[in-house]
């Protein structure tokens, strides 16, 4: 009586520490990946050395690897996916990180004009791109990036885009571009101060100061020099402003918020869309053709996205990203942000509602892509496409309301 739980435990380790190592290793047996996984391991091994990467590279890089679970739970929630637009904003676009961005401009103005000049960028948005990516270099991440790629190879919605840049990770190591201790990263795969993913690394770093290497990862200009070119190289056009707040008028027809790109005129003239500042000039600062976006439906704001708002969109293809990205670079200079409330009280659906309203809209023949739990843009089309059947305006955002009315229409057939 009254032995403690320490001396219990430190007996226990001391027999532990008496039986033959091959005992103890009997005892504690490493955990197994699923032979699943071992079965894919080996046939993209197999792959990449006969399309002529050296066997001691893959076997080095890829052979040991087992899957990483937090990657598929956090492949289920991205934020700017399974958040309400301006819960998402609120964590993209803070006080702290306006203030810090304001400190980075002002001591990087010279890069910056050079940058601008070099590629025609917004240099603001380079430098937002930089703070909602890293928060400007504070978190990179830290897990590894073949073992993550490889996670979501074998197991998540995008198996064909993860292999291939597992195969752009090969690439980079082959070429001697990174080393195997620098591969660390998001758990998308994503690495350095800005976050690019292998293939976009293997195309649109650049080596800026000439030193003959490419580092994203621990120098902040050439991590900013690799962005203005990548916004350059998906379609950044000098001179205009990614989107446009606008108002709607009465009896608008919302499903033309269907992503679809019309002539300025088209929205002035026909549809009666009005800038905040009450007309839409013929020299409109978003171009001469743009898309309406209503990322909160017809009960929040709404805007007209022209092609720089595109041309952010292809480093990660969600609305919320890419307006978070124009906010915070309009805070960088001191304007205003979004001037229409949200409409807060709304009440969204989480991942797993999107999936039942997804798989309720293919029982109604809608197409509507994968079942993924990700709202995007054909599950929001094909929203628009019933709501018009029931005579409802259809601005095809995802409501607890609509979700009903799709499962009644579902069951109903």
């Amino acid at each position: 009586m009254g032995v403690s739980m320490r001396a219990l435990a430190l007996g226990a380790l001391t027999m532990l520490a008496a039986l033959p190592a091959t005992a103890q290793r009997r005892e504690t047996p490493p955990p197994q990946p699923d032979p699943a996984f071992v079965a894919w391991r080996t046939d993209f091994q197999q792959r990449m050395i006969r399309e002529g990467f050296d066997p001691t590279l893959v076997r080095n890089t890829i052979g040991s690897l087992v899957p990483d679970p937090r990657v598929t739970a956090l492949n289920e929630r991205q934020a700017e996916f399974s958040r309400p637009v301006w819960e998402y904003l609120g964590l993209a676009i803070t006080p702290q990180r306006i203030q810090r961005g304001r400190a980075e401009r002002a001591s990087r103005q010279a890069l910056m004009r050079a940058l601008e000049a070099a590629h025609g960028v917004d240099p603001d948005v380079v430098l937002a791109i930089w703070g909602i990516e890293s928060s400007f270099g504070a978190n990179t991440g830290t897990m590894d990036v073949p073992r993550s790629l490889a996670t979501l190879a074998w197991r998540g919605r995008r198996a064909a885009f993860a292999e291939a840049e597992l195969r752009a990770v090969l690439e980079m190591l082959r070429r001697g571009y990174a080393t195997r201790s620098q591969l660390r990263g998001s758990w998308a795969g994503a690495m350095g101060q800005t976050q690019f993913i292998p293939s976009t690394y293997l195309r649109d770093a650049v080596d800026w100061n000439g030193d003959g290497r490419r580092n994203i990862w621990t120098d902040p200009d050439e991590a900013l020099a690799s962005t203005a070119n990548f916004l350059r190289q998906h379609g950044w056009i000098r001179g205009l402003a990614p989107l446009e707040e606008v108002r709607l008028p009465e009896g608008f027809d919302y499903a033309l918020a269907d992503r679809s790109l019309r002539p300025l005129g088209f929205w002035a003239q026909e549809a009666g869309v009005r800038t905040l500042a009450g007309d839409i000039p013929a020299t409109a600062r978003i171009g001469p053709t743009a898309r309406l976006m209503l990322p909160a439906g017809r009960a929040g704001p709404a805007f007209l996205a022209g092609a720089n708002f595109s041309a952010i969109l292809e480093y990660n293809r969600s609305d919320s990203y890419a307006l978070a990205v124009t906010l915070l670079s309009r805070a960088l200079r001191g304007e205003a942000g979004v001037r229409t409330p949200w409409p807060r009280d709304l009440v969204t659906l989480q991942p797993q509602e999107v999936r039942t309203l997804q798989g309720a809209l293919v029982r109604l023949g809608y197409d509507i892509g994968e079942v993924d739990g990700i709202a995007g843009a054909r599950t929001r089309l094909a929203l628009q496409n019933f709501q018009r059947s029931q005579g409802l305006p259809a601005d095809g955002f995802p409501t607890r309301e609509l979700l009903n009315r799709v499962l009644a229409a579902a069951a109903a057939r």
